[in-house]
């Protein structure tokens, strides 16, 4: 005997697995989901973007405080810096302890992070520039007191060239002086005292 139940069953069955389920939203919706995604992750990159500028940014002020604390007081004050940040220089200047230098400059780099630093930048760009060209004046004098020692009067001219109004005399008799004092191992006293003039004729 057939069981109408037992085949009601079956066609329950049979509707439960061959079931197809249809999206019935539109594809523009589809669209805005994904683009809504597409920007949060570009959102999320200018985030991470911007901290690393920052800490970037931070860590240039930082150094650049350490650079103009080398500076003398005056020439700090050469620098177009506002008071307050030129007091917390003078005050860093001050301190001997590493740890408390250091928090110093970490609240110097702040208030510089609220001012505008070009000048500054400018400034220590230039004294570097002159530093510079201080330490390569000071190598060629020191090469010519060098070729004076060693060449005597044959390395005299290139100092008239250099130095018309250089005095002659007073150049042979610390040449002499400095050759004794290098033959009796002793001081080089008269070698400092024509580096010494001939820094005073580079000048005058």
């Amino acid at each position: 005997m057939h069981n109408d139940n037992e085949h009601d069953d079956e066609d329950e069955d049979d509707d439960d697995f061959g079931m197809e389920v249809f999206y019935t939203g539109s594809y523009a919706d589809i669209e805005s989901i994904e683009e809504d995604e597409g920007e949060s992750d570009f959102i999320e990159e200018e985030q991470v973007i911007s901290k690393s500028q920052k800490k970037r940014d931070h860590h240039a002020l930082l150094k650049l405080a350490e650079h103009a604390l080398t500076l003398t007081d005056d020439k700090l004050r050469q620098t177009g810096l506002d008071e307050p940040i030129l007091k917390a220089f003078f005050e860093a200047k001050k301190m001997r302890a590493s740890g408390a230098r250091n928090r110093q400059l970490k609240y110097i780099t702040k208030l510089l992070t609220h001012a505008d630093s070009t000048e500054l930048e400018g400034f220590l760009d230039k004294a570097d520039q002159s530093r510079e060209s201080e330490k390569q004046h000071f190598h060629q004098l020191e090469h010519l007191r060098n070729k004076l020692l060693e060449q005597g009067d044959q390395a005299m001219q290139e100092v008239i060239d250099l130095y018309p109004h250089a005095d002659r005399q007073q150049l042979r008799n610390l040449i002499r002086q400095a050759q004794k004092e290098t033959a009796q191992n002793k001081a080089p006293a008269a070698a400092r005292k024509i580096f010494k003039y001939l820094r005073t004729l580079s000048e005058s």
